[in-house]
C-alpha cells in the first residue's frame, strides 16, 4: 500500500532538472497576493529600548523585575539585552549593583 503511494509519487515527478508546472493552487495563492503592509510606525519613546534607558537613567536606577515588567522579559533576556545591545552595541555603561537583595542597574543621563 505505501509503496503504491511512494512509487505513484515518484511517476508524478518530472525530469531532473526541468521546473515543475505551477499547479492550480499555486496560482490561485498568487492571485490572491495582497501588496504588503506598511509597517506599523511607533511613537517617539514607545520601544522597548527606549523604555529600558528611560528606567535606567531614573536616579535610583530600576531594578531587574522592574524591567522584567516593562518589558514582558525574563531575567536572562533582560541581562542578555544590556549586555548585548545596551552596553556594546549603543556603548552604553550600565552600572549594575545589588540594592536591598535585589539587582539595580542605572547610566548616567545622557546630554
Amino acid at each position: 500500500m505505501a509503496v503504491a503511494r511512494i512509487w505513484k509519487a515518484i511517476q508524478s515527478l518530472g525530469p531532473v532538472g526541468a521546473a515543475p508546472a505551477p499547479s492550480d493552487a499555486t496560482k490561485k495563492a498568487a492571485a490572491r497576493k495582497k501588496a504588503p503592509l506598511a509597517a506599523p510606525t511607533r511613537a517617539a519613546g514607545q520601544t522597548k529600548t527606549a523604555r529600558v534607558i528611560a528606567l535606567l537613567e531614573r536616579p535610583q536606577g530600576a531594578t531587574l523585575k522592574a524591567i522584567m515588567k516593562a518589558t514582558d522579559w525574563q531575567t536572562h533576556s533582560v541581562r542578555g539585552f544590556i549586555s548585548g545591545h545596551l552596553k556594546k552595541k549603543l556603548g552604553l555603561k550600565v552600572r549594575s549593583s545589588v540594592r536591598e537583595g535585589e539587582r539595580v542597574y542605572s547610566i548616567k543621563r545622557r546630554s
